[in-house]
């Protein structure tokens, strides 16, 4: 199941139960006093609860896909939410679904990446959302690091940038504040050993 519970300075909240048995897998993100919880259902699909109390009581639960699903992740910005995750089966493409209004509804999901692709994370970040996935090494073998930019709130990305080649990269997170999106993740360096690896954009431009 899913369960929250809101910490405020030293005094701890009770617990909600946002999801039973069949849900797992959870993320979170929070605009304001909205907060999203998004999760895995164990017959397929996710589905996202959000408070508009920051986080006193929360509003019925909305299933944003049935299909099968096995990574997700969420973003918000303001009124916009964004949620991507990566689809099972022969295809497995990336899917990212858009709410422009506080998730009270989502647009129909686009596929921002192939079916190679895994591990999708977001961020938004100076009036643009980030988009970064792991893809098939074009050489040496493992995964690189990709990210895309969309300027007009995910209608829309432009080319693919691969931030990391050759290094069989893993374990990607993004962050970001108001004006820089930041890259982190994990890579196998020539002598097999594990390395962290930080980028970050340069106002909101392509990441260096």
């Amino acid at each position: 199941g899913v369960w929250y519970r809101k910490l405020t300075g030293t005094t701890v909240g009770s617990v909600i139960q946002l999801a039973g048995d069949d849900a797992f897998d959870p993320r979170m993100a929070v605009a304001g006093s909205n907060i999203y919880v998004l999760w895995r259902n164990v017959g397929g699909g996710i589905s996202l609860r959000r408070s508009t109390d920051a986080g006193e009581t929360f509003l019925p639960a909305v299933q944003l896909t049935g299909e099968g699903v096995t990574e997700i992740d969420v973003s918000v910005a303001g009124a916009d939410v964004f949620v991507a995750w990566r689809a099972t089966g022969a295809t497995g493409p990336l899917r990212l679904a858009v709410s422009h209004n506080d998730g009270i509804t989502f647009g129909a999901p686009s596929t921002i990446a192939g079916p190679a692709a895994t591990t999708p994370r977001l961020a938004f970040a100076g009036g643009k959302l980030f988009a970064a996935w792991l893809a098939p090494a074009l050489s040496g073998g493992g995964s690189d690091l990709l990210v895309a930019v969309s300027g007009d709130g995910g209608a829309s990305f432009g080319g693919t940038q691969r931030l990391a080649t050759g290094l069989r990269s893993a374990r990607p997170i993004i962050a970001a504040n108001s004006a820089r999106a930041f890259f982190v993740w994990n890579a196998l360096v020539n002598d097999g050993s594990a390395d962290t690896f930080v980028a970050r954009t340069v106002d909101c431009g392509e990441p260096q």
